[in-house]
């Protein structure tokens, strides 16, 4: 048996072993956020193993054992074909999360107009150009920065700077400006802004610039998540991306979620803040604006707006973009949800006629992809009923608002994770993670992730999700119609009780461990009433509204003053002809104010003129109301 032939395979089935065994170690060594008990185990008996085999190979040949030797030969074969696979699949799943945090993304700033004359760069002379005056956004202010200097525009141009993408917007439209440069996706984020409605149609863009850069969304200097892991209560941060594109660096924050949850007790919370919330703003110009704006700032703005008006740390988030939803449910090969309502909607890329997708029963039922994404974006209003009966005819189901849109993104989110508990082939796991990663941006790290491993013992052997405890939320609050500057109007706005956010967060905080629960020592119920989980922050709140500007030409001089004090505003009466201050309005015509009726106080500004004449002036008509 000792031959040439004979030694030839010695060899080679032991390189091919050796070979192997180290690539196997070395992905191992890759999930060592995962408990190193384990993977040291692992390193062990791979290597056991195969020294073993290799051992049993070597000592069959010298001891001229051909029927051994060829045993030996084949198991070598099958323990490499085993190592191989268990190689591809670490490495698959390794490679699919390590995407889901990425580093660096593509930055695109366009140079719009809505004039067919500025056809190509070399048009652009003599204009009026629009930028946002924010020094840290890379897609408004830096790359178009390196564009004006790169083809000189700031020679034969003047370069006007604007507060916010919306004032720049604005004054494109207003025609204050020939051109802007703004965020490439544009048309996703004022989709929703029926002032801009025709903005597809009107749009001409003269350049495209892109940069690859670091995500800035990522606080890599102070990371406060450096060294943690999801083995202790943590927060997290789902930023739905309602987008026919990628996901983007600017986005339209139609989907703002906060999850917390305690690996050791496996309870967690859900609060959807409704799109429309007026809130402070924590990048930009930081005014009050509705907290879906805080999206055009990208994610890291979001992040910051949100711990702002919650008082909580929010220690990961998670992008998903919408469109991906599809993919996944499909790839997962549907989902079951219990329906709340027959619903009519527009598929994913927001086309009705034949694409229009209708579900037309509630109830227990399997959704397939567009399903899931038309149930979890459903929010339509009475104007858009009559579109709903032409492309569902048999449809009877009322006006729904963005609080009952929040209600079914959870029910959806609820679903998917019950069908992801469920999968068990290899290669189904590899295409949901390729979907995922496609569709995903995060700041959590792969070890990160790994380090979730010890909560997913607990729900490996779990014949159900319900063994973690999903406590929902309801945002109360109040709505107004406000005056809005930058748009010349008045926009419809979402005002939470203080009360209501208040009892939200106190129900995180206690799951997180940073507050002692409130011990609940009586429980009744009835047999006869099916039980219904309590929605913490749903309950009647007795505040009053923010204040608004009110409409002065009934106003008496002490009741104007009255007013300006409680609100810390410097107050003038002028005289509408001669401009010189009054000290009494007596028998005199209100004429105008400068800050504008029903403006928020927080954004009317700190000095207040009242126009008074001795005639009658012809008052302005009102402006009409405007809604989203």
């Amino acid at each position: 048996m000792k031959n040439k032939m004979y030694k030839i395979i010695q060899i080679i089935l032991l390189v091919i072993l050796v070979i192997t065994s180290g690539f196997l170690i070395y992905s191992l060594v890759l999930f060592t956020g995962l408990k190193k008990l384990y993977i040291n185990l692992l390193i062990f008996l791979v290597s056991y193993i195969s020294l073993f085999i290799g051992y049993i190979v070597n000592k069959n040949y010298r001891l001229n054992r051909p029927k051994r030797f060829l045993v030996s030969c084949i198991l070598v074969v099958i323990i490499c074909g085993i190592y191989g696979a268990v190689i591809y699949l670490l490495n698959g799943v390794h490679s699919k999360l390590n995407f889901f945090k990425k580093e660096e993304i593509m930055y695109k700033t366009v140079l719009l107009t809505f004039d067919d004359k500025y056809k190509t760069i070399k048009d652009v002379q003599q204009t009026k150009i629009g930028i946002v005056d924010d020094e840290e956004d890379i897609e408004l202010y830096l790359l178009p920065k390196k564009v004006i200097e790169k083809n000189l525009l700031n020679e034969n141009n003047s370069i006007i700077k604007y507060n916010s993408i919306i004032d720049l917007m604005d004054a494109l439209y207003n025609k204050e400006i020939d051109l802007i440069f703004i965020n490439s996706n544009y048309k996703d984020l004022f989709i929703n802004f029926e002032e801009y409605a025709d903005l597809s149609e009107k749009a001409i863009e003269v350049i495209e610039y892109s940069e690859k850069l670091e995500n800035k969304s990522i606080e890599k200097e102070s990371n406060i998540n450096e060294g943690k892991t999801l083995t202790n209560p943590f927060t997290f941060l789902i930023l739905g991306v309602d987008s026919v594109s990628d996901v983007n660096a600017a986005f339209n924050g139609d989907t703002i979620m906060i999850v917390t949850f305690n690996p050791k007790t496996l309870n967690a919370t859900m609060f959807s803040i409704p799109r429309d919330t007026y809130a402070k703003i924590a990048c930009g110009n930081r005014q009050f604006q509705k907290i879906n704006t805080s999206a055009y700032g990208g994610a890291k703005c979001v992040k910051k707006t949100v711990e702002n008006i919650t008082g909580l740390n929010i220690d990961y988030y998670i992008k998903i973009n919408f469109k991906g939803v599809v993919d996944l449910v499909d790839a997962l090969g549907g989902v079951e949800v219990d329906v709340p309502y027959a619903f009519c909607e527009q598929n994913s890329t927001r086309s009705w006629g034949d694409k229009t997708v209708y579900v037309n029963q509630k109830g227990l039922q399997v959704l397939n992809g567009e399903q899931a994404l038309a149930l979890s974006r459903n929010r339509h209003s009475a104007s858009e009923y009559s579109l709903m009966k032409k492309y569902c005819p048999t449809f009877t189901e009322g006006p729904r608002n963005d609080f009952i849109r929040g209600k079914n993104q959870q029910l959806v989110i609820e679903a998917i994770l019950k069908k992801v508990k469920e999968i068990r082939n290899v290669n189904k796991l590899l295409e949901v993670l390729d979907v995922i990663s496609k569709n995903i941006d995060t700041d959590l790290s792969t070890n990160e992730m790994f380090s979730f491993y010890e909560v997913l013992e607990n729900l490996i052997g779990a014949k159900d999700l319900e063994l973690v405890n999903i406590q929902k939320t309801f945002l109360r609050g109040y709505d107004m119609n406000v005056w809005e500057p930058n748009v010349s109007g008045y926009r419809y706005a979402f005002f939470n009780y203080k009360g209501s956010m208040n009892d939200i967060v106190n129900l995180m905080k206690q799951n997180l461990e940073i507050t002692k629960p409130n011990i609940v020592k009586e429980f009744s119920f009835s047999v006869n009433k099916p039980y219904e989980q309590e929605l913490v922050g749903n309950k009647t709140y007795s505040e009053s509204k923010l204040p608004t500007v009110p409409n002065f030409s009934k106003y008496s001089y002490s009741q104007a003053k009255d007013w300006a004090n409680k609100n810390g505003i410097t107050i003038h009466f002028i005289n509408y002809d001669t401009n010189e201050e009054l000290s009494n309005i007596s028998g005199m015509n209100f004429v105008s104010q400068s800050m504008h009726e029903r403006t928020l106080v927080v954004k009317a500004g700190n000095t207040l003129n009242l126009y008074y004449a001795n005639k009658k002036v012809e008052e302005k008509p009102q402006e009409q109301e405007t809604s989203e």
